[in-house]
This record gives structure tokens, sequence and C-alpha cells, in this order.
């Protein structure tokens, strides 16, 4: 046993010599106790803080007992009530004394797993490990630490206010449904004790540590989380803790919540199915349902009563409108099913339908043994309204639909990532523009008609070039762009509606143009799919060099949704876009500037870098202490703002545009800039732009970014 709140115990000795029955844990956990956590003797309140001491480190070591009985790796556990520091920093000191009782080589092995995803935003510290591990409740983490070659698992135990059964309950349970008298009974009929509990939730969490690491998805994670409580009541059940296992299980049935869906596994462990997007969409929602049938049944004639309290004053008046109402229309599916077995709508309305009967019918018993003290009422049995083959093919259909679906959400999030408006202004023609705004985001407030005119001109010209290279080759990237570029014009297109408010009569605004089919774009989801799925098989010879690749990208490379280069004589024209521009991202400073050096003293700098400096001095000077600018904005109220190179001014991820639209004080011409100065646009050496005349086309091009 370690100190600083972690231990470790490999699974084999809890297995074979079952170290911890109640009265050696108790004896035990007190003889370890510091004289200082025992009290001194002679006052009844530290004899009762002993004592609950005691009882709190019994509960502590039945939870370990749990997981070590079912977990195949060794296990370290670490106690968030240990991890009460008051700053981040202060819980990454504690979080890595505890590791490094552990062993010299955990917090680095824990550091490289949790940063070894390459598609993840951020590199975590220790701070922010521990920052998040003090606020779990009982948890696991598997094989996040390699030490010699052997993987652990990082199990957290419960904390103070999660160790009891009472809390348990409460914590299961969602006070929109249930009131404090309605979950006093649950609590009583809620059969064993607190370290039965605490041990069948630890044998949960040690599945988890034999299930792998990262789970994709919704219905990944329910799935694992239905096996991870298959197993917790099967080893109870193993041990004689046969009622701790039944009220487990009906525990999981009341505990439907919106906030947690992977966690209602209620019907799952009924009905024995696989999880699918069907499964988490019902128990996403079918307590509501509930709640609503009720609520809209004329035999509920009060009007002051609400589901809620028919639920706990008449629960036979509840469950009978539910029983009628799910009689009624399961007669109607299967007469529209029996009509056209073969017809997918029919097929899905079936299995949707008997999937909510099946977490009714469990929420139902469950709330007749638990709260209304009926321990003897029957477990229902599953519903089946079509035969096993055409749902169980049903909800493969039902999860791949979801799985396309989702991927082509992230595809239209990544588009609109990569569209950075703002930098698609400098090819305004400020010149013939009669209004008084001179940069983008005067030109968003002061005359979106115009700003949302230019933004649809650089989409149709992005789009020329873009279906130009899929006619030509309908390759796997030419069809992502067109996909992603119909993604940005819907959402610029909805930005645009929402700002200008709705059109007069007969007035007709343009809409997001068809670039691609949908059976293409189907077409290509179902390919990136597959790309992100595969895993080659080890006893392919040929698998290495089956496997996907892709290849590094340049950052200085034009994207495909990148502004085109600009003429240097177009944009001296009028003031171009500043650094106060919220919308307008500046270029990196070039390498051979007064405030970035990179040539050696007195050697003439290249043409392309004068050029290039000139068009940063019209915009903004950096910082003296070498950053390129900070802001503030008067009248925010949705978050610090933050100003980069790649996204311009934006807070909480929006655009500065968007921003004043929310604030509760908008105003955007009170843009304080800190730490920089915005300079008055110099004349152009006319010698430059002569000799700018002479550069090789790839060079003019490099110019514009």
């Amino acid at each position: 046993m370690g100190m600083s709140g972690i231990t470790n115990i490999a699974p084999e000795e809890h297995k074979e010599s079952e170290l911890l029955n109640a009265d050696h844990t108790q004896a035990s956990a007190a003889a370890e106790l510091p004289i200082d956590e025992l009290g001194k003797p002679g006052s009844p309140e530290n004899i009762r803080d002993r004592m609950e001491r005691i009882r709190e480190v019994g509960r502590e070591n039945a939870y370990k007992r749990g997981v070590n009985e079912v977990s195949d790796d060794p296990v370290i556990f670490v106690d968030p009530d240990k991890l009460d520091g008051k700053t981040p920093a202060e819980l990454g000191q504690q979080l890595s004394e505890i590791l490094d009782d552990f062993h010299p080589d955990a917090k680095a092995s824990l550091l490289e797993t949790m940063n070894s995803d390459p598609s993840s935003p951020r590199t975590y510290t220790i701070d922010d490990i521990a920052e998040n591990l003090s606020t779990l409740g009982p948890s696991a983490l598997p094989e996040v630490i390699t030490i010699d070659g052997e993987t652990h698992g990082l199990a957290i135990v419960p904390n103070n206010d999660l160790d009891t059964k009472e809390e348990l309950v409460h914590a299961f349970l969602d006070d929109r449904f249930f009131n404090e008298d309605q979950v006093k009974a649950i609590v009583d009929n809620m059969p064993g004790s607190d370290r039965e509990w605490m041990r069948i939730v630890g044998n949960h969490e040690g599945e988890h540590m034999n299930t792998g690491r990262l789970y994709r998805d919704t219905i990944e994670t329910l799935q694992n989380e239905a096996v991870a409580d298959e197993v917790a009541i099967e080893t109870a059940n193993a041990r004689n803790d046969g009622d701790v296992a039944d009220a487990f299980e009906d525990l999981r049935a009341l505990s439907a919540d919106q906030l947690d869906v992977e966690h209602s596994t209620g019907a799952l462990l009924h009905s024995g199915d696989q999880a699918s997007i069907v499964h988490a969409e019902v128990a996403e929602s079918y307590l509501d349902i509930m709640m609503d049938i009720v609520d809209n049944d004329p035999s509920v004639l009060i009007s002051s009563d609400y589901a809620q309290d028919v639920l706990e004053n008449d629960p036979e008046q509840f469950f009978a409108i539910i029983n009628n109402h799910i009689e009624t229309e399961t007669a109607k599916t299967l007469a529209a099913y029996q009509a056209d077995p073969t017809s997918n709508e029919a097929i899905g309305n079936a299995v949707v339908l008997q999937t909510f009967t099946n977490y009714a019918n469990d929420f139902e018993g469950a709330y007749r043994r638990r709260a209304l003290g009926q321990e003897d009422f029957p477990k229902s049995e599953p519903t089946q309204l079509v035969p096993q083959d055409v749902e169980t093919a049903y909800h493969e259909f039902a999860n791949k639909e979801a799985r396309i679906e989702q991927e082509l959400t992230e595809i239209e999030f990544e588009a609109n990532q990569e569209f950075k408006t703002g930098e698609h202004f400098n090819s305004f023609d400020w010149e013939s523009y009669e209004g008084d705004a001179t940069v983008s985001y005067q030109l968003y407030m002061k005359d979106p008609e115009a700003y949302y005119a230019h933004v649809e001109n650089v989409l149709d010209d992005i789009q020329e070039d873009l279906v130009k290279a899929y006619n030509e080759d309908p390759s796997y990237e030419n069809a992502e762009n067109l996909i992603k570029l119909e993604a940005i014009y819907q959402q610029q297109f909805s930005n645009r509606d929402y700002k200008l408010g709705p059109t007069l009569d007969g007035e007709v605004r343009s809409e997001a143009p068809d670039l691609i089919s949908d059976e293409a774009t189907r077409a290509h989801i179902e390919e990136r799919i597959a790309r992100e799925d595969y895993v080659p098989d080890p006893n392919d010879p040929k698998a290495s060099t089956t496997t996907v690749t892709y290849e590094k990208v340049d950052p200085n490379a034009r994207g495909p949704f990148d502004p085109k280069p600009v003429e240097h004589e177009a944009q001296q024209a009028k003031p171009t876009e500043s650094a106060n521009d919220p919308v307008q991202s500046p270029p990196a400073p070039a390498e051979n500037t007064p405030q970035n050096p990179g040539t050696q003293q007195g050697t003439p700098e290249p043409v392309e870098d004068q050029l290039l400096q000139q068009d940063l001095d019209r915009s903004y000077t950096p910082g003296v202490d070498g950053t390129a600018y900070t802001t503030q904005v008067n009248g925010l109220e949705t978050g610090e703002p933050n100003v980069d190179f790649d996204n311009g001014v934006t807070v909480g991820g929006m655009s500065m545009g968007s921003v004043f639209e929310q604030s509760a004080n908008p105003d955007p011409e009170n843009v304080t800039m800190v730490n920089a100065k915005v300079d008055t646009a110099p004349e152009v050496d006319p010698a430059l732009l002569a000799a700018q005349q002479q550069l090789p086309e790839m060079n003019t091009q490099t110019l514009g970014r």
C-alpha cells in the first residue's frame, strides 16, 4: 500500500487470497490511520469521527476490492479527496506526488498516454489532468500508465460525497422526476450495506479496465456501460449478493438522464440487445415521453396535476395511462408493419416502439419494487414486435446512418474552421465602395448587404475553381472540397439571413448551391469512415503498404478556402484591414524585419520581403514584448477576446461580428488596442512596385499570403 492517496494491488492478490472481508477491512483500516486522523480519546466527537473514518476506509477498500477482482490489469487508485489544492498548479503537484510514490516513471507515462492523440487540439499538462481527476466520481482510465512493459489502469476512488448507498441513489436519480420523499423511499427499499454497494460499483469500473481506453461515440459508450453493468451484476450474483445486484439493475432503470444517456442501460440489461442509436435516443427521452403521455391524458382532470404528481400520489393511474397508450400504439404499429413488412419506416416504428416499451416496463417494475416497496413485483419479459433478425438489421442500418450524419457534421465543422471570412476582405473593392466603413467588421455592422455580397462573390470564385477540379478529377480530396464548400455556403447564407432579417415581399436571396450529388456525398463519407476505421491485418504481409497515410501539409501552402493573392496596386487605394479588424487575420511577420531580424547586418533584404514588410507596416507594428497585439473590447459579457494570426479576433470561438451582436452593450467602435499601435498607411515605394513587376509568377503568389 502506497502513500498520498494511491494504492496499487495486483488483481491476482485479491482473486487468490481474498484479503478483505468486512471485519478485517475495518480492523486494518483503524490500524493504518494516523493518530491525528483517529483523534484523541475522551470526547464523543472524536469517537464518532474515529468510527466514521474507519467506516470510510472500509467503503474505500470495498471499492478497491471490487475493481481488482474484475480487472485483468493491475490498478493504481487515486483518491480525489487527496486532490484538494486550491489552484491547478497545487493539484498538479499533489497528483505528481501520488504518481511518484507509485513509480518514478508513472507521471511521464500518463502524460505520454493522455497526449497520444494527434488530433487533440491541445497538449495536456499534469495540472490539467489533476484538475479533471479532482472532479470525477468513481471512474476508470484503462491502460494509461505503462511501467516496464506492463500496462496499468487508473481508478478514481469515490469521494466522500459519493461513497454511501444513499449518496449513490441521490446521484443516479434525476430530481426532475423524483422528489425527496420518493428518493427516501427508494433508498429505504435498496438492500445491502454501503460496502456492498461500493464493491459492485468497483466491479463495474473494474470491467472498464478490460475494454480499452477510447470510446468513439455515444453508441459505443452505451454498449460498454451495459457490458460493465452486466459483469458487475454477474460478479455480485456469484458471491451471493443477488439482492444488491437486482437493486443495482433497478437503479439503472430509474436513472434516465438527458445529460448522461451513456449510463441509461436499464433496457439493455433486461433485453440483452446490442446498443444502437435507437437505444441512445429512446434512453434520452423515454421518461420525458412518459410524463408527456400522462400530462396529455384526458383522465388527468385536475389542471394543477402534473405527471410527477400523479406518479407520486396515484402511481396506479400513472402506469395505467402509460400501458394503455403502449397498447394502442402497438396495435397501430403492428398493423402497419404487417401490411408492408419490407417498409423501412414500418420496421423502424416497430423497433422504436418496442425499445420504448422495454424502457417503460423496466421503469415501472423498478419503481414499484423500490419506491412503492412491492418487492415481489415480477420483471417483465422483453417486448418483441418484429423478428429478431429484422430488428438486428434495422439497428445496424440506424447505426450506419447515424455515423454518416455524425461524419457529415464533422466535415461541416472543419469547413467553417478552414474558411476564415475576414481574410477575404483584402480583395474587397474599397475604392469603389461609397460607405464610411474602412474595415470588414465595420462593413458587417454598417452595411451587411455589401458585406455578404462580397462573401458570396468570394465563394462563387472558389466554387469555379473547385468544380473545375472535381470535374477533371473526382478524387477523394476534390469531393471533400466540394462538400465543405456546400457547408460554407449554407453557413454564410444562414448568417446573412439572420443578420438581414426577414425578406420583403418579392425579395429573393440566393440559396446555397448543390455542388455535388447526394450519391457522391454519401460515397465519399462512407470512404472517409472506412479510412478512419481501417485496421491493418497483422498477418497480411502487405498490411504496411495498405495503411492509409497522410502527407504532411505545408503550413505556407494555400488551401482551397484561403484567399487568393491580391495585387498591391488595389490594396493602396483605401486603408487595408488593420489590426483592430475583428474578422481579419493579418499575415505573420516576415522573417527579415527590424522586429524579427533574419538577415545579417548590411545584407539587402530580398524584394519579396521588403514588399511583404511594407504590407505589414500598413496594418500594425508588433508590441514591445514581441507579441503581435492583444485587444480589449468594452461591453462584452461572453468571455475574454482572443487574437491570433490564424483566426483574427474571436471570443469563445465566435467572430467579433457575432460577438458584437450578442453582447449586452455592443460597441463596435470601441476596440482598445493594448501593446500595439495602428499605423497610418505609408506611400508605396515606386521602386519596389516596379521591382514587383519583374518577380516570377510563383513569388508574386507568395506575396499575397
